[in-house]
């Protein structure tokens, strides 16, 4: 799933890393995301944990399974 860039972040010319630890159910859905480390806009952190909210995860190889992700969604603008 790719983040949403909140409209208003754009015109403010917003731009950050948020990481998040997501916490998957046995059925490869996030229970709990926690932002680990902020962007520094609440608007970025809240389009991050929205995304992670609406993926789904999967091994390697294409299974489910409860476990922790963590990772970062990077929010950059471009010309």
């Amino acid at each position: 799933v790719r983040p949403r860039y909140p409209l208003g972040s754009r015109l403010r010319g917003e731009e950050g890393t948020v990481e998040l630890t997501v916490t998957v159910s046995a059925a490869g859905r996030a229970i709990d995301v926690e932002v680990t480390q902020s962007s520094g806009y609440r608007a970025l952190d809240r389009a991050a944990v929205q995304a992670a909210h609406q993926a789904r995860y999967l091994t390697p190889a294409g299974a489910t399974r409860a476990g922790q992700a963590t990772f970062a969604v990077r929010f950059r603008l471009e010309e």
